[in-house]
């Protein structure tokens, strides 16, 4: 009895189906699904079938969505990694390389960029151990470096500065701003900020 025919009144049939590829799309993804559908033209899809499409949908849905979280999981890592990476190589720029809290100098003559400043005693250590600083530094991790004269334990930074009025404020720590009270503290151009100031007078003799 050939394919898709009756019988007779009651009895069995035979369906045809053919194999058809679906594009499907839920929620903005766009899925492919492959199925077997019926040939004859008295078949028609029932809710059944709809609901099981539905599911099948959002089954790769869910799959994807799962194997998205995962690529973004393993780059957010990544990108933590890298970052964990850049700070570590930073981080001990926050702390002088001589193990105590920095204090900077911005100063008008040097168009207000930081300049950590040092000790006497410590310059005259980077002078006298060279490229072996940082090794002394590390057999000498946790102690104080500090001079038995006084004097050299005070912070400074020289430079040449063009004569006139130079305003200058220091931060310590990174964190706080302060002026020194041995220099004149004045009001900056009209402002409501007051920093030192101090006036260097024009040189009238040559340098010996």
């Amino acid at each position: 009895m050939p394919a898709g025919h009756r019988t007779g009144e009651g009895g069995p049939q035979a369906k045809r189906y053919r194999s058809v590829k679906k594009q499907v799309y839920f929620r903005g993804t766009q899925y492919e699904l492959s199925e077997q559908e019926s040939i004859d033209s008295d078949e028609v899809q029932t809710s059944d079938d709809e609901f099981r499409v539905d599911d099948l949908v959002l089954l790769q849905y869910n799959k994807r969505q799962k194997e998205i979280q995962e690529e973004i999981s393993a780059e957010e890592k990544q990108r933590n990694q890298k970052f964990e990476e850049a700070l570590s190589r930073t981080r001990y720029k926050t702390k002088s390389a001589f193990g105590r809290k920095q204090v900077f100098l911005c100063c008008s003559a040097n168009d207000w960029i930081p300049i950590e400043m040092k000790t006497a005693f410590e310059m005259k250590l980077e002078r006298a151990k060279g490229e072996n600083l940082p090794s002394f530094l590390e057999q000498n991790k946790g102690k104080k470096l500090l001079s038995s004269q006084k004097v050299d334990n005070v912070m400074q930074f020289s430079n040449f500065v063009p004569p006139g009025k130079h305003f200058f404020y220091f931060i310590y720590d990174r964190k706080s701003i302060f002026v020194s009270p041995n220099h004149d503290i004045v009001r900056y151009k009209g402002t409501n900020v007051f920093l030192n100031q101090i006036t260097v007078p024009p040189r009238c003799e040559p340098l010996a």
